[in-house]
């Protein structure tokens, strides 16, 4: 993951995050309580489940996960590089805490 615009940046107003996802990647299901989460899919696919909807997302995908709704992302495949932007900034701060995953 590659922090392409912090909170330091934007005014905390947005943090734009790449991400290039290997096969199989994805977190848990789990929600935001204080920020929404946007992906803009570059390559490769992704199933999202987002509240009771799942859909794939492939090249050229927006995707929308408001603040507040349990939701969760499956790499397909092909690994998807993609941006990660959440509103308002933090994520940003998540991703130099937690360091380069996988860990070497």
């Amino acid at each position: 993951m590659t922090v392409k615009a912090s909170g330091r940046d934007t005014n905390d107003a947005l943090s734009v995050v790449e991400a290039l996802c290997p096969a199989g990647f994805g977190p848990p299901p789990h929600l935001h309580h204080h920020d929404d989460e946007a992906f803009y899919v570059l390559e490769g696919q992704m199933t999202v489940t987002c509240g009771e909807q799942t859909w794939t997302a492939a090249p050229g995908s927006f995707v929308l996960l408001p603040r507040g709704i349990p939701h969760a992302f499956t790499v397909a495949a092909a690994a998807v590089p993609d941006t990660d932007d959440h509103t308002p900034a933090g994520f940003d701060r998540f991703v130099a805490e937690a360091g380069r995953w996988p860990a070497s």
